[in-house]
Order: C-alpha cells, then sequence, then structure tokens
C-alpha cells in the first residue's frame, strides 16, 4: 500500500510548518481558514482508496493510525 502524507496549514504561528519539513515525503500546502476549505483543498491534492482527517487538536491512541489502516 503505498502511503502519501498532506498537511494543510492556514499560517499557523507555531513551529507546525518547520516540523512537517522535518519529515521527509510529508507535502506541505496552504489554504485558507475555514477549516473546511483546507479539507477540500488537502483532498483535492490526494488519491487512494483511504483519506483521514486529523486537526491540529486530534488526540488518539498509540497504535491508532495502525489499527486504522489494517481495518480498512
Amino acid at each position: 500500500m503505498r502511503k502519501k502524507i498532506i498537511v494543510v496549514d492556514c499560517g499557523s504561528r507555531d513551529e507546525t510548518q518547520a516540523i512537517v519539513r522535518s519529515y521527509e515525503g510529508v507535502t506541505l500546502y496552504s489554504a485558507d481558514k475555514p477549516v473546511g476549505n483546507q479539507r477540500t483543498y488537502g483532498g483535492t491534492k490526494s488519491s487512494g482508496d483511504m483519506l483521514l482527517f486529523l486537526d491540529a487538536d486530534a488526540q488518539f491512541s498509540k497504535n491508532f493510525l495502525r489499527d486504522w489502516v489494517h481495518a480498512a
């Protein structure tokens, strides 16, 4: 399974952009508010069978992504 990670940021003032750029293979885009515009933009840049939207304040278990991918 080919995996692609896309991050859409709306001008964060924290270290989000620097952190994203530190990971090889992660694509960073910028889009305007509201969050719906950012999700739509990210969706147009993606392809594949699975699409997962996570917000900056999302909290999930340690194995969430692994379990989510294997459950699909």
